[in-house]
């Protein structure tokens, strides 16, 4: 199967208006400028007048919080530090008022993406400014941006992805299973010198409670799966390797070369497994030319581009890092990664063969 373009990905992936759905192909092949420069409906007009307004505000934030300040401090620097000094919560809240200007700024980022079609970004990107706001007790930047978001989200139209595996990862069930684990880690005992890492897991989930429901019950009403307490159970097993060497080259230089591999299987009561499950790649720990759960499945060109959900049921790395001194408690290291995640059952109507992994071909 051919690989699946940009073009095909944005046409199945985010639905907003129904309007929207006809020219999903188009704005995904047009530049940047020229998406932000076409007619938007009167709707998405409307919306993006609220975008500018509560960017005003933030923006004025400040300077209304730096004339209540100066009040409270009678209008002399004195009595402004001695305001501030005696009352911490007018502090925080001037702090905090400082930051609203780069809320602002980010807010335009935010109406770009939306007014070009991205509403799963604009979202995302909005419910985690809203936790800023409430981390700097900002009240009047969480109602500004909760209003946007709320706008965004009721022209949501259907589902954010047409990736039913992903769907079906987030939908609730009941896990629960059996672990095991492995782990030998000599590094305490050579100190300094040569060390060896190894960690094995297995786990497998729904079996015991599958058996059970299979004697005494039948499938939820209406439903080919069964259920426990109202939820459906998962039924999935889940292992992985990681391998991991460190070869010292002088008092401070060392070698380190890791593998991993993991593999995750759904079966009988489930169609996928639980998205917490599932492996990832990217990040610190991983490949870390990418983001977290933005690399993969297989050779899919951005598979899912609103959200960074790339996961899968199989995932292969490789690393080789090599660690130096540079200059006193400053350390550099060179490295070298190598993976991916793929799906490990192939499904033509859900995603490319691209995406699944294959013995002779990943």
């Amino acid at each position: 199967m051919a690989k699946t373009s940009r073009a095909q990905a944005a046409a199945r992936g985010t639905k907003l208006d129904a309007d929207r759905e006809v020219t999903a192909v188009a704005k995904a092949t047009e530049p940047r400028s020229e998406r932000r420069a076409r007619p938007q409906s009167k709707y998405e007009r409307r919306t993006g007048k609220i975008f500018t307004t509560v960017q005003v505000v933030l923006v004025v934030v400040p300077v209304a919080m730096i004339g209540y300040v100066w009040l409270a401090g009678g209008g002399t620097m004195d009595g402004l530090r001695e305001a501030m000094a005696q009352n911490p919560t007018l502090t925080v809240s001037f702090i905090s008022a400082m930051c609203q200007p780069l809320i602002a700024w980010l807010l335009k980022f935010v109406r770009e993406h939306y007014l070009a079609g991205d509403g799963g970004y604009a979202a995302a990107n909005l419910i985690g400014l809203i936790c800023g706001e409430l981390m700097l007790q900002n009240a009047v930047g969480v109602v500004g941006c909760a209003l946007v978001l709320w706008r965004i989200w009721r022209r949501v139209n259907g589902e954010l992805t047409a990736n039913r595996y992903l769907l079906e990862s987030f939908r609730t069930q009941f896990v629960g299973g059996l672990s095991f684990g492995y782990s030998f880690n000599n590094q305490r005992k050579n100190f300094g010198g040569n060390a060896t890492n190894v960690r094995f897991n297995f786990e497998t989930a729904g079996n015991l409670i599958d058996a059970v429901e299979h004697l005494f019950f039948a499938p939820a009403s209406g439903k080919d799966y069964y259920t426990i307490f109202g939820i459906q159970y998962s039924q999935y097993f889940r292992t992985d390797l990681s391998l991991s060497r460190k070869i010292m080259l002088g008092d401070a230089t060392a070698l380190v070369g890791h593998l991993y591999g993991g593999v995750a299987m759904a079966y009988g009561n489930s169609s996928s497994v639980p998205f917490d499950r599932q492996f990832y790649s990217g990040g610190s720990n991983g490949m870390r030319g990418w983001a977290p759960r933005t690399l993969g499945q297989g050779s899919v060109p951005d598979p899912d581009s609103v959200f960074p959900i790339q996961t899968g049921d199989v995932k292969l790395e490789a690393n080789l890092e090599l660690r130096f001194p540079i200059w006193g408690i400053v350390q550099g290291a060179t490295f070298l990664d190598l993976g991916n995640i793929w799906y490990i059952r192939r499904n033509p109507s859900e995603y490319s063969d691209d995406a699944v992994f294959f013995f002779n071909n990943f």
